[in-house]
C-alpha cells in the first residue's frame, strides 16, 4: 500500500523528531530533570525550532451551492473570512467574479479556474458542511487527492467552541 501524503508528512516529521532528540545536547546550566523534560517535550514534537508557527495552507475552499438560497455564498464568505483571520490563502470559489443574472453564470470558465488553483496552487481543500451529496465537490475533491492535496472537514462554531478543520 503507498502511504498518503499525511502518512508522508508524519513518516517525515518522526524521523526529523529522532534527529532532533538523538542530538539533542544539555544547555549550559541545564540540570538533569530539566534536560529530561525538554526532550519528552521534544518527543511529543514540540521542539520550538518545528513549532514557532502555525502551517500556513492554501486552500481551496470545496461545498456544495446549487439548490442553496444564494448558492451558499454566506457560508463560503464566512469560512473563508475565519480561514482567512487564522493566516490562510483562501481561493473561495463564491468569489468568482461575475456581474450578470445567475442564469448566465460562466460555469466552464470558472471551473477551469478552480481546477488550475486546485492543480497549481492549493496544498489543502476544506470541505463545508453539505459536501457529500454535491456532484461539484465530487470533482473538486477527486482532483484535489489526484493533485496530493490534504483534505479537510470544516466544522463550525455550532459544532465546537470556535471553527475546527479535521483532516481525512
Amino acid at each position: 500500500m503507498i502511504p498518503s501524503q499525511v502518512e508522508r508528512a508524519k513518516m517525515r516529521h518522526a524521523e526529523a523528531l529522532a534527529r532532533i532528540v538523538a542530538g539533542a545536547e544539555r544547555v549550559t546550566g541545564e540540570t538533569d530533570a530539566e534536560f529530561k523534560a525538554r526532550l519528552s517535550e521534544m518527543r511529543k514534537g514540540a521542539h520550538p525550532e518545528t513549532t514557532k508557527e502555525p502551517v500556513k495552507r492554501k486552500i481551496y475552499l470545496s461545498g456544495p451551492m446549487k439548490g442553496y438560497p444564494g448558492s451558499n455564498y454566506d457560508l463560503f464568505t464566512r469560512v473563508a473570512g475565519e480561514l482567512r483571520a487564522a493566516g490562510h490563502e483562501v481561493h473561495n470559489p463564491a468569489e468568482f467574479p461575475h456581474d450578470g443574472p445567475h442564469g448566465t453564470f460562466p460555469l466552464r470558465q470558472a471551473f477551469a479556474a478552480y481546477c488550475a488553483y486546485i492543480c497549481n496552487e492549493a496544498d489543502t481543500i476544506v470541505l463545508l458542511p453539505g459536501w457529500q451529496v454535491s456532484l461539484g465537490v465530487s470533482a473538486e475533491l477527486a482532483l484535489a487527492k489526484n493533485c496530493g492535496l490534504e483534505v479537510a472537514e470544516y466544522a463550525d462554531a455550532s459544532v465546537a467552541e470556535e471553527f475546527r478543520l479535521t483532516f481525512l
